[in-house]
């Protein structure tokens, strides 16, 4: 009987049946199930995953069957594990895209298979070129699109770049925005502005106040803006948002449509389409602007930025749609009245319509080695209405910073939802908001400090409140670890901590605090009325884990200068690196997804579709060889591969 926590199951009495009917029909009566409609309708919805992919390799005939996009729908409205989020745009109805639904499932199997198991590793490596220097990145939710910032070595050209990842005829670039100066902290979200569903792309950039300074031989696109070494000269900082409408990408992106044989045509219907850009948002201002985050909020594209001056930090919400703007300042905290203050992060909560604030504070600010630095966890409401408010927060504790802390706080997102209401929703094995989980790297002793923050159920909704009281620390004797946040999955990256903008990366891991000992507190009992689809191995207990071959990948890295850019997606298992004197972004998949017009599949379909025809093979040379099985399944033994081999013929 497998393990409960394993979801993995056996063969469904339903199958056993209809399979132990059809070994004793004859000739004549078997001939039914040469029908494709039989195995589609009746036969694999009791399917696992695994269990189709292992009979797609019997013969020709399974392998066109076992790609029909009703198959993959079923699953994914079954699936309880986190799944690639779907574009706003994304037909679902349609099976123009049909072999996305696909991807989907067998890349949230693939990476749940691998996540909870031991030793996951990178499985494929692809390039996509910039021609220029690599600034930044930024994955859209399911990794369908990737933004990078990039510039030319000579600080003349500076450019946002837009991707589209795993669309048929290969990866490639689609757009690209000026800049005119460096962007980073790169935001990206899918977004509606003004009603039109798209992709909000966010930005900030900076430059000299009053003109670059006489005899001042630097240049301000070479600083690394991430480090808080202050520059000579007064600067002015700007935060702009563009929104990237999808319609038009769409067009683009069509399988039916080839950039190479199509060449002609593709550059027509670009040439007809309006500018892929639209500017949504343009802010100015003369103190610091960091920790940006694109949100919803009530239903309105919005983005959250801190705004830091000498004496006094702001929180800035601001409605891209109508420019409304609620302004928070924070009240000192009591016992720490005439202290100055930084806030580190922030991050909205959507389930009750409040925000998250991490901010440090040192009671002695000169150097002082019993000065005492405290983290302050506090949750406050969202104002209702414009303006600048000073608000006291409506839960607050503290925490002390016994590891000096002082990289950059990173936030988990606290949302997991669906771009569009026709498609189907996000059921998981826990009820309610996701877990957030805090990181910061420490420098005495080197690792990563983290803790987490869970959703109670209360009389009015979910409500986020303190939930350990305790600090968590992951020391490393060689290495600072930076972490890249997921609601679910989070990557942890081995660096070396120098001033420099090109970090020493020496391997990857993978982090997922074990269940057994995190507790399950909200279990979702919808998660548990249908039949499990996937294999999925028992949970590891460690929470850290090499990710293999990455170390191969850092020694290639640092070949080429060092780290300057990446980033991760929890659901596609995507990972995007950048080298400092590299031109070319590094594509990674844990999950082994092949792109879509790689596949057999896709000639073979085409083919079935011009001869109207649907037929199982004639001859036993079209038979496909069969490697065994890895996993058990109803599909395990041999035997029954070969029974349906040959009696299908």
């Amino acid at each position: 009987m497998p393990d409960e926590d394993t979801l993995a199951s056996t063969a469904h009495p339903s199958i056993t049946k209809t399979l132990w009917r059809y070994s004793i029909y004859a000739q004549e009566e078997r001939k039914a199930f040469k029908t494709a409609d039989i195995w589609v309708d009746l036969l694999f919805p009791y399917f696992l995953v695994e269990d189709i992919i292992r009979i797609r390799q019997v013969n020709k005939w399974f392998y066109i069957i076992t790609h029909q996009p009703v198959i993959w729908k079923r699953f994914l409205k079954r699936i309880r594990i986190p799944t690639p989020h779907l574009r706003p745009t994304f037909d679902y109805v349609a099976n123009v895209e049909k072999y996305e639904i696909e991807t989907v499932v067998v890349t949230a199997c693939a990476m749940e298979r691998a996540w909870r198991g031991n030793f996951p590793k990178i499985r494929s490596e692809r390039i996509l070129t910039s021609q220029s220097k690599v600034v930044d990145l930024k994955l859209l939710p399911g990794g369908k699109f990737l933004v990078a910032s990039i510039k030319d070595r000579c600080n003349y050209r500076f450019f946002i770049n837009v991707y589209a990842l795993d669309v048929m005829h290969g990866s490639r670039l689609i757009a690209r925005f000026p800049t005119y100066y460096k962007a980073y902290d790169l935001q990206a979200k899918y977004m509606d502005y003004k009603s039109v569903p798209g992709i909000m792309i966010y930005y900030t950039r900076r430059r000299f106040r009053g003109g670059v300074p006489a005899n001042f031989m630097e240049n301000i696109n070479d600083f690394n803006p991430r480090n808080r070494y202050p520059v000579p000269h007064p600067l002015t900082y700007e935060a702009f948002c563009i929104h990237m409408p999808l319609e038009p990408v769409e067009k683009l992106i069509h399988p039916d449509l080839d950039p190479i044989t199509k060449r002609f045509s593709y550059l027509g219907i670009t040439r007809r389409l309006d500018r892929p850009f639209i500017d949504a948002l343009r802010w100015r201002s003369t103190s610091e602007i960091h920790s940006p985050s694109l949100q919803n909020i009530n239903d309105t594209p919005s983005v959250i930025f801190v705004e830091d001056d000498v004496g006094s930090t702001t929180i800035q919400i601001v409605n891209i749609n109508g420019l409304f703007r609620v302004s928070i300042i924070c009240k000192e905290h009591p016992a720490f009245v005439g202290i100055p203050h930084r806030i580190r992060a922030v991050r909205y909560l959507p389930c009750q319509k409040g925000l998250l604030v991490i901010r440090t504070l040192c009671t002695n600010p000169a150097p002082n080695p019993d000065a005492q630095v405290i983290i302050l966890f506090e949750i406050y409401d969202m104002p209702s209405d414009e303006g600048v408010h000073i608000l006291d927060p409506i839960e607050q504790w503290e925490r002390q910073d016994t590891w000096q802390l002082d990289g950059e706080f990173v936030i988990s997102d606290a949302e997991f939802g669906k771009a569009n209401e026709e498609h189907p929703d996000v059921i998981l094995r826990d009820a309610g908001p996701p877990t957030i989980w805090v990181f910061a790297p420490s420098a005495n002793p080197k690792g990563c400090a983290y803790w987490w923050i869970r959703a109670q159920r209360t009389a009015h909704g979910w409500r986020y409140s303190e939930t350990d009281s305790t600090s968590h620390h992951h020391a490393n004797d060689k290495f600072h670890e930076r972490a890249l946040p997921g609601a679910f999955r989070t990557l942890f990256l081995e660096i070396n901590d120098d001033i420099s903008e090109a970090k020493f990366l020496k391997r990857m891991r993978r982090f997922q605090w074990p269940e057994k000992r995190l507790g399950r507190i909200n279990p979702n009992p919808l998660a548990n009325i249908t039949y499990p689809i996937t294999e999925v191995p028992a949970e590891n207990s460690r929470a850290l884990d090499d990710i293999m071959f990455s170390e191969d990948v850092g020694h290639d890295i640092n070949r080429g200068g060092g780290l300057v850019a990446s980033a991760w997606d929890e659901t596609s298992g995507k990972i995007c690196v950048a080298a400092e004197n590299e031109d070319f972004i590094r594509l990674l998949d844990i999950a082994p997804v092949v792109e879509p017009h790689l596949r057999l599949a896709h000639k073979w379909e085409l083919k079935v579709i011009e001869d109207d025809t649907l037929e199982p093979p004639k001859q036993a040379d079209q038979v496909m060889s069969l490697p065994p099985p890895p996993s058990p399944s109803i599909l395990q033994s041999l035997d029954f591969i070969s029974f349906l081999r040959y009696s299908i013929l």
